[in-house]
């Protein structure tokens, strides 16, 4: 095959095709690296305590839908653990009422990914004393596998008739 066939063969209008292919792959493969990141213990003692509201737009209900973000330092620990809950929430009431300066607390987060690093991790749980304030280990799971699940079906059919396409276009250069 001439080094013009072989352009021919690269660069058609089916290659297109290559850019769902990437975007699914992608999604693949950060739902795959998230659902399989494995969880790291932190225990230590409190030495900083942020509380922030933030607002954020539903778009479903066209109303703003307002979050908490505590900020959690602990001594065990150079980084920052942000917790997102809702203010009008059980666990934001205990977090405001019962957590202080000094009490040990038991955090698990996901270990840092290749993709995403940063000077906080997420907490995808809380642990004060014994009681289960936040617990968001079965849901970020729960999404981090349907993701995977919905990208692959669009993956394999992009694939699949990308190969079509590229083999009648081989066929066709080729004779």
């Amino acid at each position: 095959m001439t080094i013009k066939r072989v352009l021919i063969f690269l660069f058609h209008w089916q290659s297109f095709l290559l850019i769902p292919i990437v975007i699914s792959l992608c999604y693949t493969f950060v739902g795959l690296s998230r659902y399989s990141q494995r969880t790291v213990i932190h225990t230590g003692k409190l030495i900083s305590i942020d509380r922030a509201e933030k607002s954020l737009r539903d778009f479903s209900k066209s109303a703003d839908k307002r979050y908490s973000y505590v900020t959690l330092g602990i001594n065990t620990s150079g980084k920052l653990f942000k917790v997102l809950i809702s203010p009008n929430s059980r666990a934001n009431s205990y977090i405001v009422s019962h957590i202080h300066l000094g009490d040990t607390v038991v955090l698990y987060s996901k270990s840092e990914s290749l993709i995403r690093r940063s000077d906080f991790n997420m907490v995808d749980k809380l642990l004060h004393r014994g009681n289960i304030i936040v617990d968001y280990s079965k849901l970020t799971q729960k999404v981090n596998f349907n993701i995977t699940l919905i990208s692959m079906p669009f993956l394999i059919g992009f694939s699949a008739l990308y190969i079509v396409k590229a083999r009648r276009r081989y066929r066709v250069i080729k004779g």
